[in-house]
C-alpha cells in the first residue's frame, strides 16, 4: 500500500506564489491513506542551503531543502519521498512518514 499527495499548501503563501521569505517557509501536506478514505495533515519547513549556512545548528527531520524555490519541485520531492514510505495499514505508513516529516 502506498500513500497519496493529496494537496500541499502554506498559510504563509497561496499556491504558485513566491513566499516573503524564499529561504524558510512552513508548508503542510495533506496525505491520502491508500484506500482513499482518511486524509492525514503534515508539515515540514522548505529551506535554502543558504538559510542553513545562516542560521544556528538544527536537525533535519522536517526540512525540505531546495537549491532554489519552485512548487513542482517542493511537489516532486513529496512524492519521491512517499514512494519510500509503503506498508500493510495505514498506521504502519503514517510512521514511515514521520521519519521524514512531522505531523500538524
Amino acid at each position: 500500500m502506498h500513500p497519496q499527495l493529496f494537496a500541499i499548501s502554506s498559510a504563509q503563501i497561496e499556491k504558485n506564489e513566491l513566499p516573503k521569505d524564499i529561504n524558510n517557509f512552513k508548508i503542510e501536506i495533506e496525505i491520502r491513506e491508500p484506500s482513499g478514505d482518511d486524509i492525514e495533515t503534515f508539515y515540514c519547513y522548505v529551506v535554502s542551503p543558504s538559510y542553513l549556512i545562516s542560521t544556528e545548528p538544527c536537525w533535519g527531520r522536517g526540512l525540505l531543502i531546495l537549491a532554489e524555490f519552485n512548487w513542482f519541485d517542493i511537489e516532486i520531492s513529496i512524492k519521491k519521498m512517499l514512494s519510500h514510505c509503503s506498508g500493510n495499514s495505514w498506521e504502519e505508513i503514517k510512521l514511515k512518514i514521520k521519519h521524514f516529516i512531522n505531523n500538524a
